[in-house]
């Protein structure tokens, strides 16, 4: 029985914020499709680097980051989404003065015709969400403005 091909793949990554220093020197992860993969490290270790590289949000100096099998590094955001990649940043991560549903509608807006769908499912992987759609998002808590980043 042969292994299923990876859902992410990287090979060999370096990269940085500026040229001169690599932040990732040979950096490699396959993650399956259904697997759940946590990086660990100390500060400082390239954890948010490879991330962001993966996000498109750090140069890719060398190396290669496939999705499906399908090379991903250089594509421009749009593209990206359409792959099935997207970055939920620790922090400034929703629109505070719109609402959830407006912050839901605004992480959708790729896929029009699918959004209706997917924001019933994320009301319901997040009832707290669905109970509390008209309110501001600035006005959640941390946990909740979480949810809604994720969403």
């Amino acid at each position: 029985m042969t292994a299923a091909a990876p859902h992410l793949e990287v090979r060999d990554l370096v990269a940085g914020y500026t040229p001169d220093v690599p932040i990732l020197r040979g950096m490699n992860l396959s993650v399956r499709t259904g697997e759940i993969v946590t990086v660990l490290g100390p500060n400082g270790a390239g954890k948010s680097t490879l991330i962001k590289a993966i996000a498109g949000l750090v140069p890719v100096r060398s190396g290669s980051i496939q999705v499906r099998g399908q090379s991903i590094v250089g594509l421009p955001t749009h593209k990206l989404v359409g792959a099935g990649v997207a970055y939920v940043p620790q922090v400034d991560n929703i629109f505070t003065r719109l609402s959830v549903q407006e912050n839901l509608e605004i992480g959708g807006m790729a896929t029009p015709a699918e959004l209706p769908q997917r924001i019933g499912e994320m009301y319901a992987l997040f009832p707290d969400l669905a109970r509390l759609r008209r309110l501001a998002a600035g006005k959640l808590s941390g946990g909740q403005r979480q949810m809604v980043a994720v969403a």
